[in-house]
Parts: C-alpha cells; structure tokens; sequence
C-alpha cells in the first residue's frame, strides 16, 4: 500500500479539482471518464464504470465506461425495494456476490458475472442517490482490503458531488428555460390583450374601426426602423394602440356626436 501512496496522493489530487470542471457541461462527461481512470490506475483495478441516477426514470445510465465491453447495459432499472437499500447502506461498498438477495442484482447477474464486477458503490449525496460505481476485479487478482474500500468510497464521494453539482446545474438550467418561455408567454398574452383593447376601442365608431389597430403597426415599424430597443419597440407600440382609450368610457351617441358638444347642446 505504501507504493501506492503516490499515486492516491495524485488521485486525490486530481479529483479535488472536479469541481472546476463540471459547470461546463462538454467538459462533464469527460470529466468523469477521467475521475474512473484515476481511480481505476490508484488501486489497479482493471474494469468499471460511473452512472448516474435517475429518480424520474429509476435508472442508473453509465457516464463513463472502461473495460466493460460492449454487452455491458447501459442503463439498470432500480426498484424501489433496491432504492431503499442503497440509501439505508450510504455511501459504503457493496459486495456484488454477496448482495443476490437485492432485486438489482438478480436482474443483473448474468452481466455482472460476465464482466467480474466485485463492488457496487452507491454514491449518495445528501441523503439522495445521484449515482453509482461499478468495479471489476483488481489486476493483482486480490480481494479488495477495507482500506482499499475505504478508499474507493472516499473517491467516489469526488464524483458523487461533482454529479450533484451537475444535476443541480441542469435543474437551475431547466426552471430558468421554463421561466423563460413562462415569461415569453406572459409578454404574447399582454400584446394579445393591447390589441384586443385596440379593437375595441374601435368598435366604438364605425368611421374610425381599425384606426387603433393601424396606429399600433405603423408606431412599432417607425420605432423598429429608428433601431430602437425591443422594450422600446414594444412601449410605442403599446402606446400606438391604447392611444384612443378613452373612447371605451365615453357614450357611443357622444362619439357620433356631429355638432359642438356642449352643456346647452347635450347629445339625444
């Protein structure tokens, strides 16, 4: 073990800065393939991958493979009965030989057995499984020692946050899309709404109909031609449209009135 201090010193080293690297989206990915190289070069291990956790679909979908062929399952379904083991084992290395009891690897057995795989790490952050490890045999042909589990779960806490932080990224990503096109619809409604006010302002007065209407399009074109600013554009043309409001609070028969409007001349 103590030839192997240099390179966990590295290791460690190498995934203290994952952080940097995760808030930008091209550069996760492989972010994450190098975090399983490192880890698989720290204690010699000679297989494994990374997935990351779904709680909308249930399913752990590799991020980072190495070694595992091509017949290895990209994504695993995990049932509830499994979801709630990993949470009460936390983040701690689990024997795949001696966990068959677990629905997860009944289902998986045929590919675990196939690829060797020893340990599965749940990676839970904050009480919440974001991910997990899966790992091969060791080159020495050795079981894995405590320390050496010790080990991988303290790196696998590495990657486990710099997934957390990555979901949590595409979370922030997702609402502020969602805001977004909220705030979008919002703006359609309220230039849906000015126009409506438009044409009703002019149904007041069959000489002047489509009047306010025109005023609005003609005063966002000249604004639009003045390279104005969109908030801009859109004040003036609000304005074009709403101009003759008062009309909706005035009598229909003032509106028509063809004579001086007075208080000795009041319309019939």
């Amino acid at each position: 073990m103590i030839e192997q201090s240099p390179k966990l010193i590295h290791a460690f080293g190498a995934l203290a800065e994952l952080g940097q690297e995760v808030a930008n989206k091209n550069n996760f990915q492989e972010t994450i393939r190098t975090s399983l190289h490192l880890l698989s070069g720290a204690l010699g291990i000679m297989r494994g991958g990374v997935a990351r956790y779904s709680r909308y679909t249930r399913e752990l979908n590799m991020l980072a493979i190495r070694g595992l062929g091509d017949e290895f399952p990209l994504s695993l379904t995990v049932c509830s009965e499994d979801e709630r083991q990993f949470l009460a084992s936390g983040l701690n290395a689990i024997d795949a030989h001696a966990a068959r009891v677990l629905p997860f690897f009944q289902v998986y057995a045929a590919s675990f057995e196939r690829r060797n795989i020893e340990l599965f790490v749940p990676l839970i952050i904050r009480d919440e499984i974001v991910g997990g490890l899966f790992l091969g045999e060791k080159a020495t042909g050795e079981p894995y020692s405590s320390y050496e589990k010790e080990i991988i779960c303290a790196m696998g806490r590495h990657i486990g946050v710099a997934i957390s932080q990555r979901n949590l990224l595409a979370e922030i990503e997702r609402r502020s899309d969602e805001n977004r096109k909220l705030f979008e619809d919002l703006r359609r409604t309220y230039a849906d709404t000015v126009k409506a006010f438009a044409t009703a302002i002019d149904c007041k007065d069959k000489y002047t109909e489509g009047h306010s209407v025109r005023v609005g399009k003609y005063t966002e074109l000249i604004a639009a031609e003045l390279e104005w600013s969109p908030d801009q554009v859109e004040g003036a043309a609000t304005a074009g449209y709403l101009h003759d409001v008062g009309k909706l609070t005035v009598e229909r028969k003032i509106i028509k009135l063809r004579t001086a409007l007075t208080r000795k001349n009041p319309p019939n």
